[in-house]
């Protein structure tokens, strides 16, 4: 007979997220939790998280573990949202859905540690080959990715709309590179390359008006202390 251990890093995290489970849904707020699920019916539950706390705020609530239910709030029928303190205008999403079009957006400046960014585009057209297949995903990659690269990529997306008056824009960036915490500015920024294939740290304004108004709906960011909190504040992650 062959027995197969799960392998021990499974179980904290899952040990981990069941303490940040319990410390978050105590007494009543459980007791809401429960009804609220099973009364949602018709589509994922919306669980919103706010704190104005920034070291109570700033904890992986994501990797909350109902051990009732055996799941990660992040990976169950549930919308799960922090650090929202406002409303956000609801961005209408483009009518054009026959294709969900991907930007790979590689970053390696010369001197940082060295990217398994191969591996990880690899991984990323595996998943969603039957769908590249059926020509419903299209994928593009940008490496050396330098802040004007970046945007010409993404013009030229919105450049084909207005030539054309078919919209074409790119749904998802997904950045694979490094990043760092400004502690004096007091936020995180991202590493691009220069045209030399040196440190360009791009901040987040510059970031905001490269990729907003284009059409973007999810930005994905794998990058170092790109979540990170501010000191004195709870969402400028």
């Amino acid at each position: 007979a062959r027995v197969e251990l799960e392998p021990s890093g499974s179980i904290e995290l899952r040990q981990f997220g069941g303490l940040l489970f319990d410390t978050l849904f105590r007494d009543d707020v459980k007791r809401l939790y429960d009804v609220a699920r099973s009364e949602q019916r018709d589509g994922p539950l919306n669980v919103i998280f706010t704190c104005t706390i920034p070291w109570v705020a700033s904890k992986p609530w994501e990797f909350a573990y109902d051990t009732a239910r055996r799941k990660f709030l992040v990976t169950e029928e549930v919308h799960f949202v922090r650090n929202v303190f406002t409303p956000v205008p609801a961005q209408r999403p483009p009518l054009d859905r026959e294709m969900l079009r991907i930007l790979v957006v590689v970053a390696q400046p010369d001197g940082t540690v060295e990217l398994s960014s191969a591996d990880e585009e690899a991984r990323i057209r595996a998943s969603f080959s039957p769908l590249v297949e059926h020509g419903l995903v299209e994928i593009d990659v940008l490496t050396d990715a330098t802040p004007a690269r970046l945007h010409h990529a993404v013009e030229a997306r919105e450049f084909y709309l207005r030539a054309t008056g078919h919209p074409r824009p790119y749904h998802i960036v997904h950045f694979i590179g490094h990043g760092d915490f400004d502690r004096q500015a007091n936020e995180g920024i991202l590493l691009f390359t220069t045209a030399a294939g040196e440190v360009h740290p791009m901040r987040t304004r510059e970031l905001r008006e490269v990729l907003c108004g284009r059409g973007i709906q999810l930005v994905f960011l794998n990058a170092c202390d790109s979540a990170r909190d501010a000191t004195n504040t709870a969402n400028r992650g």
